[in-house]
């Protein structure tokens, strides 16, 4: 038996020493322990990048007296801007942040304000008095940064200067917690980020499906949080020492316009004109958009990537962004509300000044659907007639008389026509039609 034990003693000795001539490796491969990791790719992203803006130069407008601070788009091909010289004022106290907090459909429109120079948010009725509705007089210990609504959820959230961010909601829950979010404590969360690094939210949004949300904050970090959880999902740094390293390592700008850029930023900062700069999603939550020193940066959240940036060449330093994607309603701008009341005719009584809908296979002033019980969709288009028409269109043509406003109509019938196709130089859209 020893000899047997010798025998296996020797041989698992010559194995052992043959693995190591021959340069065993003890334990798994790296490359069986560390799987190569898979880019990740945004289905679509193309898709989605073809709906955004895409210019390398823009153009500046001279018509503000001040620089712009806000800017907001509406459907309606126009957009609005604010200036300092735009005021909104409380009688009862130094107002800070202000937010409408309602969605469409409840009873009462609310508006939420703070306190300048404490942590106290007002809630009042925005058709009502000056009395409040609500008063959080302890939800923050320092005057607020940002209040913005979650309108998805119907969850407000706003931040202070301490860099403590509260979820709370509006009137139809009783201003209380709120149950939709999927957290409990906040040390569950990651919302503790901003007092951690001794900095506060200046901007806030939230995708359109409510699931994410993006801040810019004063250290110019930019934080994308998955709302329910308020977990931390990306953070993009922006700040001065960022761009600094970034033109050593690979020059974005020649080195002159490079320190012309830096100064106007270190001037932004010395005028707080940095709180200015605001975050924006598009309409498909993949993509954040903001103003940097380089131009207006495109960022896919999804694979981590700037895909584009706006404006590089311009010498203009973008700070409020708005984002409208899709068809714009057109608007008249002359004739803000049109209210003819009407009263429909036979076909066959053909006076002048009718209002009447006909298929479209004749002019086009304004395509609209028009649903019905019978057929899914049928479009139609709206005429004004000053004059005797053909008695071809009578086939498919519904009449009806102006009752009252016969001068709004005067006024349109004096716009000016292509005398090719009679239709007006510019769009006329009616807004409201009574039909007795």
């Amino acid at each position: 038996m020893a000899s047997d034990v010798s025998r296996d003693g020797s041989e698992n000795k010559r194995k052992l020493d043959e693995d190591a001539d021959a340069g065993g490796w003890v334990g798994p491969l790296p490359s069986e322990a560390t799987q190569t990791k898979k880019k990740k790719v945004l289905e679509y992203e193309r898709l989605y990048l073809d709906n955004l803006p895409s210019a390398s130069m823009y153009e500046r407008s001279y018509m503000h007296r001040d620089v712009i601070t806000h800017i907001v788009c509406s459907i309606l091909e126009t957009s609005s801007q604010v200036t300092e010289f735009g005021h909104f004022f409380f009688s009862s106290f130094h107002p800070g942040q202000c937010e409408w907090i309602y969605n469409p459909g409840d009873a009462i429109s609310t508006v939420a304000c703070s306190e300048k120079s404490t942590g106290k948010i007002f809630v009042y009725n925005g058709r009502g008095s000056n009395q409040p509705l609500h008063t959080f007089e302890k939800m923050h210990t320092a005057p607020l940064s940002r209040i913005r609504l979650n309108p998805k959820y119907r969850v407000i959230v706003s931040a202070d200067k301490t860099g403590m961010l509260e979820y709370w909601t509006g009137l139809p829950s009783e201003f209380k917690f709120p149950r939709q979010v999927e957290w409990e404590f906040k040390t569950d969360t990651d919302l503790y980020e901003f007092a951690k690094c001794r900095t506060y939210p200046t901007s806030l949004a939230f995708s359109q499906d409510g699931k994410k949300m993006a801040t810019i904050a004063t250290d110019r970090k930019v934080r994308i949080f998955r709302f329910l959880t308020g977990k931390l999902m990306r953070v993009f740094d922006e700040s001065l020492t960022m761009f600094t390293e970034l033109q050593q390592m690979r020059q974005q700008l020649p080195d002159m316009e490079f320190g012309r850029r830096m100064a106007v930023e270190r001037e932004l900062e010395k005028v707080d004109g940095i709180r200015l700069t605001n975050i924006i999603f598009d309409e498909t939550g993949h993509f954040v958009l903001y103003g940097t020193m380089l131009g207006i940066k495109v960022i896919n959240v999804e694979t981590n990537r700037c895909v584009r940036i706006l404006g590089k060449q311009e010498n203009i330093r973008v700070v409020q962004l708005s984002l409208f994607q899709g068809v714009a309603k057109q608007h008249h701008k002359h004739h803000r509300q049109i209210d003819v009341p009407s009263e429909l005719l036979p076909s066959s009584n053909q006076q002048q000044t009718w209002i009447c809908t006909v298929l479209p296979q004749v002019i086009h002033f304004g395509p609209a659907v028009w649903p019905t019980t019978t057929v899914e969709s049928i479009k139609l288009t709206f005429f004004l007639i000053f004059s005797p028409i053909s008695p071809g269109w009578t086939t498919s043509t519904v009449f009806g008389r102006t009752t009252k406003g016969m001068e709004v109509v005067q006024r349109i019938s004096n716009l000016k026509v292509n005398p090719k196709t009679d239709k007006p130089y510019e769009d006329i859209s009616i807004i409201n039609i009574i039909v007795k």
